[in-house]
């Protein structure tokens, strides 16, 4: 009996954390331009702090373009995001994190990839 409440429990739970989507939420769930601005922000800095091979150029690309932005919501303010800038040789940045988006703590699970278009490693 036991076991079936288990399981009848991690159901609800599931079908309840699946059935938010982004075009379900209300604009009062979703992080607001000032916190998007944020979030960019600190993936700026994250980004040309942990980032070593950047060139200069690709740097001043960082800085000063605006990244393509992605987002999924399991919560109010609360998923994961994508931010994806297009580099110079055909290189592709993307700082990714999850976690409650209007915080800086969101980007302490933060993945940094350098990765050029092709596929190829970056540098070759």
């Amino acid at each position: 009996m036991c076991r079936l409440l288990f399981y009848v429990c991690a159901l609800m739970t599931l079908s309840f954390c699946g059935s938010c989507k982004n075009d379900e939420l209300d604009a009062s769930s979703k992080i607001t331009k000032e916190e998007y601005v944020q979030l960019v922000d600190n993936a700026r800095q994250f980004a040309l702090e942990r980032e070593s091979s950047l060139k200069e150029n690709d740097k001043e690309l960082i800085k000063k373009s605006e990244p393509n932005f992605s987002v999924y919501y399991t919560g109010a303010k609360y998923g994961q995001f994508f931010l994806t800038w297009n580099l110079t040789e055909g290189k592709i940045l993307t700082v990714a994190g999850g976690g409650y988006l209007n915080r800086k703590e969101s980007l302490l699970r933060t993945n940094l990839k350098l990765a050029a278009k092709d596929g190829a490693s970056p540098g070759k």
